[in-house]
């Protein structure tokens, strides 16, 4: 499954710097003030026995859903 993470702009500014560990599910434990509030926003990342790597290509970061190219992932909308 790819991932489309698009984060509450107070989010992403608490991620920044740390947008590809987030991408990669890594980010959990490195920061516990942030991730508490991530955690808090109900969007904790799953799968912490689970090898991730930076930049694999499964997730990216929009900042918006509007123009999403749903065709991208053969979505007939």
């Amino acid at each position: 499954m790819r991932v489309v993470w698009c984060p509450h702009p107070e989010l992403l500014n608490l991620y920044q710097g740390r947008e590809r560990e987030v991408l990669a599910g890594i980010a959990n434990g490195a920061d516990e003030e942030v991730d508490d509030a991530l955690e808090v926003a109900g969007a904790r990342m799953c799968g912490r026995g689970m090898a991730r790597r930076l930049d694999d290509g499964w997730a990216f970061m929009v900042k918006t859903l509007e123009d999403f190219d749903y065709g991208r992932y053969g979505i007939d909308v």
